[in-house]
C-alpha cells in the first residue's frame, strides 16, 4: 500500500476549499485519491457527531445531547446521505446536463472539499460549513462534470428538492404523523 503525504493531501484539500479549477481538475484525475476523499468524508461526520455530543445544542430550555449510539447512527446516516446526493447528483448531470466525467472523479473532489466538515465539531458553525459545502458542489459540478455554473446549481437545486420531498414523504408515512400525532401503540 502507497504511504500517504498528509500535508500534501492538506493542502490538496485546501485548494479545492478555495474552489481553484486547476486543482480541482487534477484531484479528478488523480484515482489515487479516491480513499483519501472517501476518508475525508467520514472523517468530517465523525466530527460532527463527536462535536455534538462534546458541545451539546440548547434550544430554548431543551439541551439536546445525543447518545453514543445516536451520535454514531448521526455519522452514518451522514455519510449515507452524501454519497446518496452525490449519486442522485452525477445521474441527473449525466443524463439531463451530458455531464463528461465519471462518479469516481466527483467523489474525488467533493470529498476533498469535505474537509470543511471538521468544522462540524462546533455545531454553531454547521450552518457555514453547510453553505460552503453547497458552494464546493456547485464548482465541482462546474468543473468536473463541465457544467455551467446555471446547469450546477439547477442540478443542486433538483437534488436538494428531490430528496427533501422523498424525505418528507418517508416521514410523512410515519404512524404518529398519519394520526395526528396521536398514535397509540396497539399493546
Amino acid at each position: 500500500m502507497k504511504s500517504i503525504d498528509i500535508n500534501k493531501e492538506f493542502k490538496r484539500a485546501v485548494q479545492v476549499l478555495k474552489l481553484d479549477a486547476s486543482a480541482m481538475t487534477a484531484l479528478a484525475k488523480d484515482k489515487n485519491a479516491t480513499p483519501v476523499a472517501i476518508f475525508l468524508i467520514v472523517f468530517s461526520s465523525f466530527a460532527g457527531a463527536l462535536g455534538s455530543i462534546v458541545f451539546p445544542m440548547t434550544y430554548g430550555p431543551v439541551t439536546y445531547r445525543p447518545a453514543l449510539f445516536e451520535a454514531f447512527s448521526n455519522m452514518v446516516v451522514s455519510v449515507g446521505l452524501v454519497f446518496l446526493m452525490l449519486v442522485v447528483l452525477n445521474f441527473f448531470a449525466d443524463r439531463l446536463f451530458k455531464g463528461k466525467s465519471d462518479f469516481e472523479s466527483l467523489i474525488r473532489v467533493v470529498g476533498y472539499g469535505y474537509l470543511i466538515g471538521v468544522l462540524n465539531f462546533f455545531p454553531v458553525l454547521s450552518a457555514l460549513v453547510g453553505i460552503w459545502l453547497l458552494i464546493v458542489f456547485v464548482y465541482a459540478m462546474k468543473t468536473v462534470k463541465g457544467l455551467s455554473f446555471e446547469q450546477a446549481v439547477l442540478n443542486i437545486i433538483m437534488v436538494i428538492v428531490l430528496l427533501v420531498g422523498l424525505f418528507m414523504l418517508v416521514q410523512g408515512l410515519n404512524p404518529a404523523n398519519i394520526y395526528g400525532g396521536l398514535y397509540l401503540a396497539p399493546y
